[in-house]
């Protein structure tokens, strides 16, 4: 049986009078693939940065690895094995395509995690399919591999846990395939996956597991089947409070 590799416990993050994120509690086992979805507004980011560590609690608890990581900064968790991308992707534009890779690489490195640097970032960029294009500058790459950049990023930083934040956000139906294969492929080499996505076919595809938020909330928790089936995200999306909810 899998070992649970983060807990969440009575997670909250308040912002003046908004619960943003309200008492959540939740577990990852170990190679997990999760998906995170909601209405926009409905806390999804604020819980990735809580686990992270861009954000610091009202309340509540994260635990990596049994260990309690709430107070920890978000480099520190980093070195224990826990990275993230973000909505909005932010390469260094006139830099190469590797030595984007390169410098999270750099830093494992230092770390310990990696021996030899540049054979470590060209089996990166191997990975998510951009090795044809590693002496290209970042600013040259459509859209759809920029993507591929952050989490490659990411990467390099050796994760036992990703969290990805909206990686198919602004692609088209093409790159959303391609990109697919790519965290498919990761999650296949033994990384633990957090997706938080609203292109809600990929993340059913990808996903083992999903959890639902709403107003700050957990309201469902389960297979892509039963998530498909349940009134309450149903309604979330669709229904009156989600309807409202999407057009504030």
């Amino acid at each position: 049986m899998r070992d649970d590799i983060l807990r969440v416990e009575r997670l909250s993050k308040h912002f003046r009078g908004l619960k943003a994120v309200d008492d959540i509690t939740f577990s990852v086992k170990e190679r997990e693939f999760l998906g995170v979805i909601g209405p926009n507004g409905a806390g999804k980011t604020t819980l990735f940065n809580l686990i992270t560590g861009f954000l610091k609690p009202t309340s509540g608890s994260v635990y990596f690895k049994d260990r309690d990581i709430t107070r920890l900064k978000s480099h520190e968790r980093v070195k224990l094995g826990i990275a993230r991308t973000f909505q909005v992707t932010r390469p260094f534009k006139k830099l190469s395509v590797k030595e984007n890779v390169k410098i999270p690489a750099i830093v494992s490195h230092r770390d310990g995690k990696v021996d030899n640097v540049e054979e470590f970032t060209d089996q990166i960029l191997e990975m998510v399919d951009l090795i044809k294009k590693k002496d290209l500058k970042a600013e040259n790459l459509p859209h759809g591999e920029i993507r591929k950049l952050e989490i490659a990023r990411a990467m390099a930083t050796k994760p036992e846990l990703l969290l990805l934040d909206e990686p198919f956000s602004g692609l088209t139906s093409e790159e959303i395939s391609a990109l697919q294969d790519v965290i498919a492929r990761i999650h296949e080499e033994g990384i633990t996956v957090i997706l938080i996505e609203h292109v809600l076919k990929a993340c059913m595809a990808l996903s083992e597991r999903i959890i639902v938020l709403n107003y700050g909330k957990i309201i469902a928790d389960g297979s892509p089947e039963e998530i498909c089936m349940d009134k309450q995200v149903i309604e979330a999306y669709l229904g009156k409070r989600g309807m409202e909810f999407a057009a504030g």
